[in-house]
């Protein structure tokens, strides 16, 4: 039996309408789409594209792009963000996806790591630690056909993978400079999501104990000791942080994905118009000095670390690593991105010098 489509209805709507249920997407945005007619001369169908953060973080501007790109209402479909409301949840991530896959809306951009809550379509391998060192070698990895395949196990909860887009890579951050895994001991470590299980696993792997309930001001107010965020999200935590920038623990890939009725709904045009604009966003990444200067405008700092300490991070998760490797439906997207640092060589992170911590341990540790 099918389910009720709370995610699409014809354009043609009045704009004011629109405008009411696209919750803060904006005026301008509902009006520029309202009507608008497909390539075929059809009016384009407006399909709810649910996204866990606000317009404004790096995950609101990747959706925004994907919302934005003209050939979505060229091939007669566009997507009408409903962004999150900024009250703090650990589980809002998978909710989404679950709602998603319910029907509740069309489309969704879908952080990787949300789909551990389902362990037959879980993504571990896109979160694969110490791998990737730069977004060249991630934008390869989404475009590659392991990802494609790898997409489809999310077809055992009800929902499509478009595509796989590199945000950021995630590096350590704390109020001082964290450069060895050593230091992780015993640290209570804010984690982004309570779904994110690989994630967290990783982290108690480097003697961290992963906590996903902690506020933006958990490292200010003593609740954590670090927390595991980007360059990009590093302002939206509280305190004089410094953040390790070229720790690479792993990086975030969201996951554009459609609920599959609607999917089938969609000409095969349309299908290829949003797997393109998805594609070619992976070869757009959100510039690493810029979100660095952004930052350190604000306060924060960016520190760096020796490669034998790099190698030390490498062979602590190492373990997490190979069990990627042995499972045949992990192990081609390990292989991927082993392909991708081969293909494009990242060179060694210097962060911007507004960057450099204040503490006069700026220099790069010899060991």
């Amino acid at each position: 039996m099918s389910r009720a489509r709370a995610g699409m209805r014809v354009a043609g709507t009045p704009a004011i309408l629109i405008c009411a249920l696209a919750l803060l997407v904006g005026c301008d945005f509902a009006a520029d789409y309202s009507g608008t007619k497909g390539g075929s001369g059809a009016l384009a169908n407006v399909h709810g594209f649910a996204v866990p953060e606000g317009r404004s973080s790096p995950t609101g501007r990747l959706a925004q792009a994907v919302a934005l790109d003209p050939r979505g209402p060229e091939a007669g479909i566009v997507l009408e963000p409903a962004w999150d409301d900024g009250t703090p949840d650990p589980y809002r991530e998978a909710d989404l996806a679950e709602a998603v896959a319910q029907g509740a809306s069309s489309f969704g951009l879908i952080p990787a790591r949300a789909f551990d809550r389902w362990p037959e379509a879980s993504l571990p391998a896109l979160s694969a630690p110490f791998q990737l060192h730069s977004m060249e070698q991630a934008a390869a990895v989404a475009r590659s056909g392991a990802v494609a395949d790898y997409l489809s196990r999310l077809e055992s909860v009800g929902l499509v993978g478009i595509a796989a887009i590199p945000e950021e890579i995630r590096h350590p951050a704390s109020l001082s400079p964290l450069r060895h895994p050593d230091q992780f001991r015993a640290l209570r470590f804010r984690t982004a999501q309570a779904d994110a299980l690989f994630e967290a696993d990783l982290l108690g792997a480097l003697g961290a104990t992963p906590v996903a309930d902690a506020p933006p001001s958990g490292i200010a107010s003593g609740e954590v000791d670090a927390a595991e965020t980007s360059l990009g999200w590093l302002p939206t935590l509280a305190g004089n942080l410094t953040i390790t920038g070229d720790i690479d623990l792993w990086v975030k890939f969201d996951v554009l994905v459609a609920d599959s009725e609607a999917w089938e709904a969609l000409s095969d045009a349309q299908r290829e118009a949003l797997r393109a604009v998805a594609e070619d966003l992976a070869l757009s990444p959100i510039d690493r000095d810029d979100a660095a200067t952004r930052a350190c405008a604000l306060g924060y700092r960016v520190a760096v670390t020796s490669a034998a300490a790099r190698d030390a991070f490498a062979e602590r998760v190492s373990p997490a690593v190979r069990g990627l490797l042995a499972d045949p439906a992990h192990a081609p997207v390990v292989e991927a991105m082993r392909d991708a640092v081969s293909a494009h060589p990242a060179r060694e992170y210097e962060p911007p010098e507004l960057c450099r911590p204040r503490t006069g341990d700026a220099a790069r540790p010899d060991h």
